[in-house]
């Protein structure tokens, strides 16, 4: 498109296709069926059905399951039944239960009862995602969950297993020497991250008032295991042949079919502040290659939800974080928090930058407006937050004087940055930026009346970073491991975290080296060593050459980097500086604290309360 920015075809993240040939016959015909693995079952509770009104609601739910089109002006335009081709497409019990409680009256019965069902699908999706992942490497004929040839793009292999669709959230080539993250070279740190997306936007549309709407949405959650993540979601009656809206084939076919879907459609979008866009001789308001579905069970269903939010504009970035020939690929992950999007002064298109906007005469106007919201972004709120943050800090002086600054003093601290973050839309990638400015702005001031809270907060930006370079270092060598050793056991993986966490948090030699080092190994994939004195024989993946994970790859397996000469004192905010408090904290606690906390998911699962019991719950584990 206009201005240099490189325009990169979409594809689906979570395309659901079904096989071309007919399925087992011991199974359903479709895109979904249920797995017959005999390894032990886990279903959602049965409804108890201790609620009088709850228990009239569910049994006269099966009269109202036909979806109201009467707000369509044209009886012609009515959807209609296909009288064949669909075939017999198989529902899953914790869709039909899902769908079941989220109709019924607001009452505390009911989010008790949604509560309950997701407790019981993260714990299954964790039980069977735990077998999956450990078993990644392990010969097809020997895993205990067999993977499924069931279509679509991204991935790689899936499984099904009691009704719960698994998918790896891994960069895959969409063409020979064209990653659909990483360009050149996979990235599947970047495709977790489209994958969390996919988990937050749900979250959104059911904010937006989805179910209010008629529109359903699945159960999914997040499974991540060993450096791999994987993507839990329902089974559901949809296949193929039952899409309305939008497109499953990256783009050959596009539907908006019914009219008063799409006006469903598009009153959810609007609220959420995205604009219409033309799609071909379409009129859509999400993504491209979002998916509507008029599911067998006569529901309406969305899916697909990695792009619903536009991309940043990597015209307007690019001086914060330095291009490569394939920084286009970012606008597959690096999308505009939901609170920028909603706050901005006009609605925003969703598939900016990208080849679906391709026939669209308003295309320069749709990218435009999401440069200009990155630009506010950049220019604007991240200036104000560090200014609110240095007022903060003023308000703050004299009470940090006079209290020892705890663990739970410090993370009340840093919590409150990222919440700030959030709500003004900001994303964590920017934490750095809005650092930087925060010193810049700090200066401003007098630093004496300030009293050390501005280093306190200097330290703690600077220690979330860390953390969350760490988090991405740990997960790629645990990848990295179980590709070289292919053993489903966990003794390795454990002693390889560990031996980490005390690089990251000791005192030896290795770990200072680690903290000072300022000249960073080459990035070229085609020199790294075969064989180091971290770990004998390990050949370093290629595909990490484009990622910062490389160079902490080098690092951790002891290569011998060397401070600059230059340097004669250690980084802010290592742990081990005096980074906060010397007479109340030893070095690298409080590092660790949040190292803990992000990379090995020490704070537990993410479960909605019960008032927000419908939201999606992400289990996050690694062991």
């Amino acid at each position: 498109m206009e201005d240099g920015e490189a325009v990169v075809e979409s594809v689906g993240y979570l395309s659901f296709d079904p096989p071309e040939q007919p399925a087992p016959e011991d199974r359903p015909v479709g895109a979904y069926y249920i797995s017959n693995s005999r390894i032990g079952e886990i279903r959602p509770r049965p409804d108890t059905g201790s609620d009088d009104d709850n228990t009239a609601a569910s049994s006269s739910s099966d009269e109202d399951d036909d979806t109201d089109w009467s707000d369509s002006d044209d009886e012609a335009h009515q959807p209609q039944r296909p009288a064949e081709g669909i075939g017999p497409v198989q529902d899953s019990i914790w869709n039909a239960r899902f769908q079941q409680l989220v109709r019924l009256p607001d009452t505390e019965s009911k989010y008790q009862q949604l509560a309950y069902l997701a407790h019981d699908f993260q714990h299954a999706a964790e039980v069977y995602g735990r077998i999956i992942i450990s078993e990644r490497f392990v010969p097809v004929e020997f895993k205990t969950i067999k993977p499924l040839d069931i279509g679509g793009i991204a991935g790689g292999e899936k499984f099904i297993v009691q009704s719960i669709l698994f998918k790896y959230a891994l960069d895959t080539d969409v063409m020979p020497g064209l990653w659909m993250y990483g360009g050149d070279f996979p990235d599947d740190a970047s495709a977790m991250k489209a994958a969390g997306h996919e988990l937050r936007s749900l979250a959104r549309l059911e904010d937006s008032g989805a179910i209010e709407e008629g529109i359903f949405l699945p159960l999914e959650t997040l499974v991540d295991y060993r450096g791999f993540r994987l993507l839990a979601v329902s089974v559901l009656p949809v296949s193929r042949k039952t899409i309305c809206y939008g497109s499953h084939d990256a783009g050959l076919t596009v539907h908006s079919d019914y009219p008063a879907f799409n006006r469903k459609l598009k009153a959810i979008f609007t609220r959420l502040n995205l604009k219409g866009h033309r799609v071909k001789k379409k009129i859509l308001y999400g993504p491209g290659d979002i998916e509507g579905h008029w599911g067998a069970d006569g529901k309406l269903y969305l899916l697909d939800f990695s792009r619903l939010y536009p991309p940043e504009s990597i015209q307007q970035t690019q001086a914060l974080f330095p291009t490569n020939p394939m920084a286009s690929r970012a606008l597959f992950y690096k999308m505009l928090r939901p609170e920028l999007v909603s706050s901005y002064q006009k609605p925003l298109c969703s598939d900016a930058f990208s080849l679906w906007l391709k026939g669209d005469p308003l295309a320069k106007e749709h990218n435009d407006e999401v440069r200009a919201a990155t630009t506010r972004l950049i220019e604007g709120i991240i200036p104000d937050l560090a200014l609110e943050i240095v007022f903060r800090c003023l308000k703050l002086k004299d009470d940090a004087l006079n209290e020892t600054e705890t663990v739970q003093v410090l993370h009340t601290h840093l919590q409150h940055i990222l919440h700030r973050m959030h709500t003004c839309g900001v994303n964590m990638r920017f934490l750095g930026a809005l650092r930087s400015r925060f010193l810049v702005t700090a200066k401003q001031y007098d630093l004496h009346l300030m009293g050390h809270i501005d280093t306190v907060y200097s330290s703690l930006m600077f220690t979330e970073m860390a953390a969350r370079v760490a988090k991405n270092m740990i997960r790629a060598l645990l990848r990295e491991k179980m590709k070289q050793l292919k053993v489903p056991s966990s003794e390795p993986y454990r002693q390889l975290v560990l031996n980490l966490f005390n690089l990251f948090s000791g005192q030896a030699a290795a770990s200072t080296r680690f903290w000072t080092s300022v000249v960073p190994p080459t990035l070229d994939p085609t020199s790294a060593p075969v064989k180091s004195d971290g770990e004998a024989g390990q050949q370093p993946n290629s595909a990490e050459g484009r990622n910062v994970e490389y160079y902490i790859y080098h690092q951790c397996l002891g290569l011998k980097n060397e401070p600059s000469p230059a340097t004669t004192s250690l980084p802010v905010g290592s742990p081990h500086t005096n980074m906060l408090d010397p007479k109340s904290h030893s070095k690298g606690v409080i590092f660790t604290q949040w190292l803990s906390s992000e990379a090995l998911g020490t704070r537990g699962p993410s479960l909605a309360p019960p008032l927000r019991a419908r939201r999606v719950c992400s289990g996050r584990s690694i062991s």
